[in-house]
């Protein structure tokens, strides 16, 4: 039985860090062949070999995570409490990426509810079924029915990789703007990603850049009174190039942070806490920005 174990664990533990290692060298395959290597270069003042291998720990360390919390999903009353009218602060909906579940978001919602945003839920999908409209159909079925509880406020949307696209795209319909306080994306494939090729599912598949989906999307335009941030790291392994991770629309402000993981964004802290900072100057006192540009917050210095 330990030898069966002992095997198990072997496996388990090679499978995962398999997969870092295997998604890092696709990585830097198109990061070599592109101006970005230049810029990871410059951005790690000469450590890049350093910050491979923290993307590639990093990247193990987070699936691992991921793993341990996902039973965490079956626990109702956590992702869906009951809402607290006397919370100034706006209601806050978390939205998680493919393969994942509302699970992501438990280092999130502890750290939002500490800092005073009591009324912070988490919106789950399957990733096996459905399409990109059909999950904006029940996201804003959500919003609707928390807006019937909490009829004083708008909700702010904070998505991660597949949540950050639901979360533009929803706000991008002009009768949901006055809906929605303010937008945060963690590693989102706003032009799309190349890894889509090698998904499982219909979902999964259309986030083939300059597909059907993102070449609609790219007609519409936010109104420039919501705040909205997309934050990704330098050194994202599942969203190929790394350009897609920008939002080619004008008026987002854009946070290049620190040297990660695609998943382990979910658990860094102090990711979270810039997240959070935004929030607290750009939601709860928001700026009319009509620009195009970095506005919001300044680039986080890396680690």
């Amino acid at each position: 039985m330990v030898i069966g174990l002992t095997i198990a664990m072997f496996l388990y533990f090679g499978v995962l860090f398999g997969f870092a290692l295997l998604s890092y060298a696709l990585f830097w395959y198109e990061a070599a062949n592109s101006p970005h290597r230049r810029h990871l270069e410059l951005l790690s003042k000469g450590k890049l070999g350093r910050w491979l291998l923290r993307g590639v720990v990093s990247s193990f360390i987070s699936q691992n995570l991921m793993i341990l919390f996902f039973p965490l999903a079956f626990w109702r009353r956590l992702w869906l409490p009951k809402p607290e009218p006397s919370c100034s602060r706006p209601p806050v909906i978390l939205i998680h990426g493919l393969y994942h579940n509302v699970s992501a978001w438990i280092f999130y919602q502890w750290l939002l509810k500490r800092k005073g945003f009591r009324n912070t839920y988490a919106f789950g999908y399957s990733s096996t079924s459905g399409s990109v409209d059909e999950l904006l159909q029940k996201l804003d079925h959500r919003i609707n029915e928390l807006g019937r509880q909490l009829p004083s406020h708008r909700v702010i949307l904070i998505g991660h990789s597949l949540g950050g696209l639901l979360a533009r795209f929803y706000v991008q319909d002009k009768k949901n703007t006055e809906k929605v306080a303010a937008v945060v994306t963690l590693g989102s494939p706003h032009q799309g990603t190349k890894l889509a090729a090698l998904g499982m599912g219909k979902l999964a598949r259309s986030l083939i850049p300059s597909g059907k989906l993102f070449s609609e999307s790219g007609q519409q335009s936010m109104p420039s009174e919501i705040p909205r941030l997309a934050i990704y790291s330098p050194i994202d392994n599942m969203v190929l190039p790394s350009e897609a991770l920008r939002v080619a629309q004008p008026g987002w402000s854009h946070l290049e942070a620190y040297p990660v993981s695609h998943v382990a964004m979910l658990y860094y802290r102090p990711l979270a806490r810039l997240v959070i900072e935004y929030l607290q100057i750009r939601a709860l006192s928001p700026v009319v920005d009509k620009g195009g540009g970095e506005g919001g917050v300044g680039e986080a210095e890396p680690l």
